[in-house]
């Protein structure tokens, strides 16, 4: 879910064609590409034939032709499974499949889109956005805010952010909530020993994940820590903490960003809690640069204490273009032989939707056929893998968003409860799926879709929805289904 200051911005499927004519690390297109060719054109063709409402035979066929295709990659899943035994990852399966949780985005990053105004907690009242303060003026991700209270003489506003944002209480409404884990997203600065690392504020620092890591312990929760923004930038965004227009790959510190991963991995390696650690959040980095830091930090995770059938090591795909241009690269660069319990995260939102698709489908297709296909992006991946992200957000303009403002009140909750409660089966059901955890706790009230506490308070999702999803997921992940 790419975000830039003027708003959330991700496309759904629309960076495919790029992606498939992606060279390898060795420089070589890979054997993959016209297999990724064949998926990307059924899969585009199957959801715009169920949206535009073709007669039912040229959809079943079209339909048929992605079961098929699902059918050859699920053997390659199997056969993977069965060549190439990870043992300690099926014994972490065996304890943690079934994860449903939700992140605690906003908290130790700052993104703008999601923080900038009206925020509120419905625990603890209203607090005040660093972002609306007048030292904020003009800034546009965490890193300019930092400077900008800095010079203002008010960073004690974003202390008093980190402080209220996320308190021990809201760990215990996400256990009385029938969640099981929490993903925690941070920025490095947080990490390192500097007051002022290249201009971000660290504050208490790692005082805060020690809180986390404590409070989940206390309240039997899971963790899943997840570098949200690494040093130079992983993606060059606001969802990093650093919006550049002139960011390029070469900006990345692949040394820094290890360190980082190690010291995290070091602290909290024996702690009852943790159980994944995510090395990059929606990185847009090229496979020659994101693979040798990937096994250096999956290296530096295990050196420090974080045995592989305790603590997953996580690499996030991004969204379905990403599984079919990087995942089976990966596959065979980072073999579970090689590298037991490394797990694939996914993000799958329908906020984002490119301008041309918008005409092709209704809410109805939106919140049902685009579930399903996105939901295949589990079972084709390869490996084991989690939903890190996903939400009841749909889109912010257009001819859909048009729709969904028309609707009443009481429509539009059975709209988004369906949605919901469409998102928790689909995911659930896949093949290889482990967990799922919604962006994010706390939203401001403007944006209650991204907000899992209010999509609870107003209904949306359902507790029970939720325990029933955990029971499937755990089922087939273990293969205990009966």
């Amino acid at each position: 879910h790419a975000r830039t200051a003027g708003g959330p911005r991700r496309r759904l499927g629309a960076r495919w064609v790029g992606g498939l004519t992606h060279r390898g690390i060795h420089g070589t297109t890979h054997t993959n590409v016209g297999t990724a060719v064949v998926a990307a054109m059924v899969l585009g063709c199957v959801y715009c034939a169920c949206a535009i409402g073709l007669r039912s035979s040229a959809c079943t066929l079209l339909s048929l032709g992605l079961v098929l295709f699902a059918l050859t990659n699920g053997a390659m899943w199997i056969a993977t499974s069965s060549t190439q035994a990870d043992v300690a990852g099926a014994n972490w399966r065996e304890a943690h499949a079934g994860m449903i949780g939700t992140n605690l985005g906003g908290w130790l990053l700052l993104e703008k889109w999601l923080v900038d105004r009206g925020q509120s907690s419905l625990g603890s009242g209203k607090i005040v956005s660093p972002f609306e303060l007048t030292a904020a003026k003009g800034a546009i991700d965490e890193r300019s805010l930092s400077i900008g209270l800095r010079a203002g003489g008010r960073l004690d506003a974003l202390d008093a952010w980190r402080d209220a944002y996320v308190t021990k209480a809201d760990f215990k409404e996400i256990r009385l909530a029938e969640l099981d884990s929490v993903r925690i997203p941070f920025g490095w600065w947080i990490v390192v020993g500097s007051a002022a690392p290249d201009g971000f504020h660290r504050g208490a620092g790692l005082r805060y994940l020690d809180d986390a890591m404590r409070w989940a312990e206390e309240e039997g929760l899971k963790v899943i820590l997840d570098l949200h923004g690494a040093p130079g930038s992983q993606n060059g965004r606001q969802t990093g903490g650093h919006e550049a227009k002139g960011w390029t790959t070469d900006w990345f510190d692949v040394d820094k960003s290890v360190e980082v991963v190690r010291i995290v991995a070091e602290r909290y390696a024996f702690s009852s809690a943790l159980v994944g650690i995510t090395l990059l959040n929606e990185p847009e980095l090229p496979l020659r640069i994101s693979i040798p830091f990937y096994k250096r930090a999956y290296d530096a995770v295990r050196a420090a204490g974080c045995a592989p059938e305790r603590v997953a090591v996580i690499v996030n795909l991004y969204a379905l273009d990403a599984v079919l241009r990087d995942g089976w690269v990966l596959q065979r660069e980072m073999p579970s032989t090689c590298y037991p319990n490394l797990v694939y995260d996914i993000h799958l939102y329908y906020a984002f939707l490119p301008s041309w698709m918008q005409p092709l489908l209704s809410l109805q297709s939106l919140t049902t056929t685009a579930v399903w296909l996105q939901a295949m992006a589990v079972y084709i991946s390869g490996r084991p893998s989690l939903i890190g992200e996903w939400s009841l957000r749909l889109p912010f303009s257009g001819p859909l968003s048009a729709d969904l403002n028309s609707l009443s009140a009481e429509r539009r909750n059975t709209l988004l409860s369906d949605f919901g409660q469409r998102q928790l089966v689909e995911y659930s059901e896949q093949s290889g799926s482990v967990g799922m955890f919604f962006w994010t706790w706390n939203a401001p009230a403007h944006e209650a879709a991204w907000s899992l506490q209010r999509a609870l308070t107003n209904g949306w999702l359902q507790p029970g929805h939720i325990k029933q999803a955990r029971a499937r997921m755990r089922a087939r992940a273990t293969g205990h289904q009966r």
